[in-house]
């Protein structure tokens, strides 16, 4: 929620926390009984993504190389994620094109209207998933836009249904 995306703002770089107990915030940190905690961003770029806690239950001075080291995890976690987060946004990419394909073969293999339209509108869902959908063609005899198939609707009460004409988003101005 936003109180947790104001604490992944809050740290923008390392921090050290020398006495949690007096610190505002760090709820959990304190009730573990945490001492001094070391909270290290962790970014995709500059793209902040959350942050580390580390704390100990015993007071102590934490070295600048205990600091180098978690700043070096932190940016691998930050690197994993942002490859995960692309791996995933390629899955999604590769179905829309295979999905893409698949409507245009679909669309040359058959001369038959309905079975195209069929085809269309079932790839058509996996990108709109529980969307309602209507395909308006125009008439090659008489110019006129008319119904042609619809998905997710019932088929007799829609083409039964008086529209009072054209509708509005395929009016000629």
């Amino acid at each position: 929620g936003k109180r947790h995306r104001i604490a992944a703002t809050r740290f923008e770089s390392c921090s050290v926390v020398e006495n949690v107990q007096q610190a505002d915030g760090l709820r959990t940190l304190k009730r573990e009984e945490a001492q001094t905690a070391l909270i290290v961003p962790i970014r995709s770029g500059s793209r902040p993504l959350g942050f580390l806690q580390l704390a100990s239950r015993k007071p102590r001075k934490i070295a600048a190389e205990e600091i180098t080291l978690v700043e070096a995890m932190s940016h691998q976690i930050g690197v994993a994620i942002q490859k995960m987060m692309l791996g995933e946004e390629l899955k999604r990419n590769m179905e829309r094109i295979a999905t893409l394909y698949e409507i245009n073969s679909s669309a040359t293999s058959t001369l038959e209207l309905q079975s195209v339209l069929r085809v269309l509108m079932e790839k058509i869902q996996s990108f709109l998933a529980d969307a309602a959908l209507v395909v308006w063609l125009t008439n090659p005899e008489t110019g006129e836009i008319e119904r042609a198939g619809c998905w997710n609707l019932d088929e007799d009460e829609w083409k039964g249904r008086d529209l009072g004409g054209v509708p509005v988003l395929v009016r000629k101005q």
